[in-house]
């Protein structure tokens, strides 16, 4: 299974969707060119440069709060374990997801020396930490043997 063939079921045509540690900013072209949707990548390395498809802002996932729009669909791939404080990136999604909003987190299992500070997360741990945010567990799966997936939902505040 691609991942964007899973994000693909979570979002209409029209919606605002977020990609949370962008990287290249690839998948949500693709998502944005299939779906009609609008998109957003932020990463901090990211070049803040717009092109009219999607908008670009270099930010760390603890300052989606500096994000003006509201999105109904975020998601982070392959990213979470270099946020630096999860409880507070869980805070500021809530407050950029429209009610009902999904976010979907997918990241590795296992990780891997890089050489860039990190933590790899069991997917337990995630759960734990939305649902303190006041988020609600959808589903949370493995999609392959390497990746674990949590879908969650934006409860009306």
């Amino acid at each position: 299974m691609s991942f964007a063939s899973l994000l693909k079921d979570y979002f209409r045509k029209g919606s605002n969707i977020l990609d949370i540690g962008a990287g290249s900013s690839r998948l949500i072209y693709e998502l944005v060119e299939e779906k009609g949707a609008f998109g957003t990548a932020v990463d901090p390395y990211i070049n803040p440069v717009s092109d009219g498809k999607v908008q670009k802002a270099a930010l760390k996932a603890e300052e989606l709060d500096k994000l003006a729009k509201k999105y109904d669909m975020a998601y982070t791939i392959e990213a979470f374990h270099h946020f630096s404080a999860p409880k507070i990136f869980f805070s500021k999604a809530k407050k950029v997801l429209n009610p009902g909003a999904y976010l979907i987190i997918i990241d590795w299992i296992k990780g891997a020396y890089t050489g860039i500070p990190e933590r790899y997360y069991d997917p337990r741990e995630v759960v734990m930490l939305a649902e303190a945010a006041g988020f609600r567990v959808n589903e949370s799966f493995a999609p392959d043997a390497d990746h674990f997936c949590v879908v969650l939902r934006n409860e009306a505040a």
